[in-house]
């Protein structure tokens, strides 16, 4: 399959991210304001995915927002019927859950042919305040549960789950043993010189996992856009395990950082262009 059919848009709502955004605006110097957002970004995953030439995206819930079952949630899995996959939030943004979200799923897979699973972000902070071993039986069990109701569906639903290096936990290869991909992500941009050492470090925690990588357009940690190397590194990288089979897919963060002057837009949207059709294993 081509290197572009490999990719997704880690979706959010528009403007979910203007906090860090106009965090970096008022810390910034530039030579023309205009070349600069001052609004955050409007745009919405369904948007981004077409902006940039991504077929496949992940939907996150944020703060509850949207919610299964009501028509904003609806109206975001129309946006993505001419999209090829779609995952959808089963824990939101630092783990949310509203409790209804795998029935969801379950209720609307057969209406939309490309959903394909769950996506689960920060799915264990719920969990932070128990004993270690308690909280691993406790970390078990809910994964578990989630995997048994989507097993209800007339086909298999993906589970795949955000993981971060620096709050691994010795025992995440037990408790995420049936979910079918693990996400890793560099939430400070200056740790991606660590990404070799973290790629083998999940492929023994995970030998039998699906692995993705998240690259950030963003770095959070310090408000403030990757640089044109940083972005390179992470995406070349990126190919580079597509090509090996080492990864199954990337998943770029976030809609919601995308805006005139943001700059790591374009230059996404170019590398795509210009590594899309590359063949790489299926």
């Amino acid at each position: 399959m081509k290197l572009s059919n490999a990719l997704w848009m880690f979706g959010v709502p528009a403007h979910e991210n203007d906090t860090h955004v106009g965090g970096w605006l008022r810390h910034r110097t530039a030579d023309d304001p205009n070349d600069f957002p001052t609004t955050g970004s409007s745009m919405t995953p369904a948007e981004a995915a077409f902006f940039l030439g991504i077929p496949n995206v992940v939907m996150v819930c944020c703060d509850g927002i949207p919610s299964p079952f009501t028509q904003y949630a609806d109206k975001y899995l129309y946006s993505f019927l001419p999209l090829d996959r779609v995952l959808w939030s089963s824990t939101g943004s630092a783990g949310y859950r509203d409790g209804r979200e795998e029935e969801y799923v379950i209720a609307k897979h057969k209406e939309y042919p490309n959903l394909c699973g769950c996506y689960m972000d920060d799915p264990l902070g719920q969990f932070a305040k128990y004993p270690q071993e308690q909280r691993t039986q406790m970390a078990k069990e809910f994964v578990s549960d989630i995997r048994k109701k989507l097993d209800t569906c007339s086909r298999h639903m993906d589970i795949v789950v955000t993981w971060y290096p620096y709050a691994a936990e010795k025992d995440d290869g037990e408790i995420y043993k049936d979910v079918d991909g693990i996400a890793i992500y560099t939430w400070n941009a200056q740790d991606l010189e660590k990404l070799d050492d973290v790629m083998a470090s999940a492929r023994e925690i995970f030998p039998n996992k699906k692995i993705y990588l998240g690259v950030y357009l963003f770095d959070y940690s310090r408000s403030c856009p990757l640089t044109a190397e940083q972005m390179e590194f992470q995406c070349e990288r990126g190919k580079q395990w597509l090509l090996d089979g080492t990864i199954a897919g990337m998943i770029f963060v976030t809609n919601a950082v995308m805006a005139p002057g943001m700059k790591n837009d374009i230059w996404l949207r170019d590398w795509i262009k210009k590594n899309g059709d590359i063949e790489i294993l299926p």
